[in-house]
């Protein structure tokens, strides 16, 4: 059971959660204290809870006799409109052509002995 003293509990601070670089100088005297019945109600209900799902004793829905779970129709695939398509089809040539138009103007250096 719970220490029933006022004063029993946990005093948490700044120093406790913070590199000492990180902390200003002097630390900020605000503490957080959390009493000894309050700790003591966590504590039991992490346990029921751990309990739970240990024993999977958890809260469970059940349908009726009849019932039955849907599938969920699968999505179709995403088809473009033709303008679209065509769109991006001008496009891909536009790039294509560039890439040409800058491949003809390449010119390697030229090697000992070569003539262009």
């Amino acid at each position: 059971m719970a220490n029933s003293s006022p004063d029993a509990g946990l005093t948490l601070h700044l120093a406790d959660f913070a590199p000492d670089a990180l902390l200003p100088d002097p630390p900020p005297p605000q503490q957080i204290f959390i009493p000894a019945a309050t700790l003591t109600r966590f504590l039991i209900d992490a346990e029921n809870t751990e309990r739970m799902i240990k024993d999977r004793s958890g809260v469970k829905q059940t349908f009726g006799k009849w019932t039955k779970k849907r599938r969920r129709d699968s999505t179709p695939a995403e088809e473009l409109e033709s303008a679209k398509e065509e769109m991006f089809r001008e496009d891909e040539m536009r790039a294509e052509k560039r890439v040409m138009t800058r491949d003809r103007a390449y010119r390697g250096r030229k090697s000992k002995g070569e003539d262009r």
